[in-house]
């Protein structure tokens, strides 16, 4: 049986590591091209070496944050990465949602009846995905952010801390919405929204 290690060694990975100890699965090793100093481990695991060292072998699961870093590591790992949904145990999950391919969904959230969650996409700690909306694949849904009923949010995009979108609002791919905007109405274009009401700013 193949052993299962993170690729990413960032802060998310301390979240991913306890999630996947609460559902009774072992980490063995900790995988990042990115240097952290004297540190060896995280959470007791260790902090093996870069990313071209994970074994060929070895069941790999997402542990950043970054939108375009997890759409990077999912396509180089393509064959190795586990398929499985990571879902915190205090999670709420209502009747009839659909969870894509390798999405996270952290402490504390709830995913209301009716709502698609796409692949690879992250449900940070507290946030609530509401019935019937859609979130695209690869976006990061952050801390006690609120998508309402029926709302849509494209491929790629990112709802900052405590961001709201109102129901049956549609949110096009690559858009960023700040930590506390309100976006009230559709956006049809990608780039950094803020405010409340949110209006694009970049």
């Amino acid at each position: 049986m193949s052993e299962t290690v993170l690729v990413g060694a960032g802060g998310h990975a301390r979240v991913v590591l306890t999630t996947l100890r609460l559902n009774g699965v072992r980490v063995v090793g900790i995988y990042d091209d990115v240097s952290r100093g004297d540190q060896e481990y995280i959470l007791g695991v260790p902090v093996v070496g870069g990313l071209h060292q994970v074994p060929t072998d070895a069941n790999v699961i997402l542990a950043c944050g970054d939108i375009a870093s997890r759409a990077n590591f999912a396509e180089r790992f393509a064959n190795q990465l586990d398929l499985t949904p990571i879902i915190h145990p205090s999670a709420i999950l209502e009747a009839g949602i659909i969870l894509g391919d390798y999405v996270q969904i952290m402490g504390g959230t709830v995913i209301n009846a009716g709502a698609q969650i796409g692949r690879g996409t992250l449900i940070n700690t507290g946030a609530v995905i509401e019935h019937e909306a859609v979130v695209g694949e690869f976006c990061h849904v952050s801390i006690n952010a609120v998508l309402c009923g029926r709302a849509k949010l494209g491929d790629r995009c990112f709802l900052g801390a405590g961001a709201v979108v109102r129901d049956c609002v549609s949110i096009a791919a690559g858009v960023t919405v700040g930590i506390n905007g309100a976006v009230t109405r559709d956006i049809i274009e990608a780039g950094i929204y803020a405010g409340v009401p949110a209006r694009k700013i970049k």
